[in-house]
């Protein structure tokens, strides 16, 4: 995807991610369940910064779908869905 944008926009899309804030820090504030979803086969987010994200968090629930990159949810749409609806499901306030 990257290499068939423009150069201008790729620049700029690397000069936010740069330039953006570390939130890592405020993750631990959040008591909430929260669910870190990631494939295996991301040259993006790797196994080790999944586990800091999951390692950063109170209430974390990590699913590794294996073979998927950095889109999960159009890599392996079904797998996703399903996986995003347990979680929902099982976190949803009582009525």
């Amino acid at each position: 995807m990257m290499a068939a944008a423009p150069p201008a926009g790729a620049a700029a899309a690397l000069r936010g991610r740069a330039e953006r804030p570390d939130y890592r820090p405020l993750l631990a504030r959040l008591d909430v369940p929260a669910l870190v979803l990631a494939g295996t086969a991301d040259p993006w987010s790797t196994k080790a910064v999944t586990d800091e994200i999951a390692a950063s968090l109170r209430r974390p629930e990590l699913v590794v779908i294996d073979g998927v990159g950095h889109l999960p949810n159009l890599e392996a749409e079904t797998e996703f869905n399903d996986t995003l609806l347990a979680f929902l499901r099982a976190h949803a306030p009582a009525p």
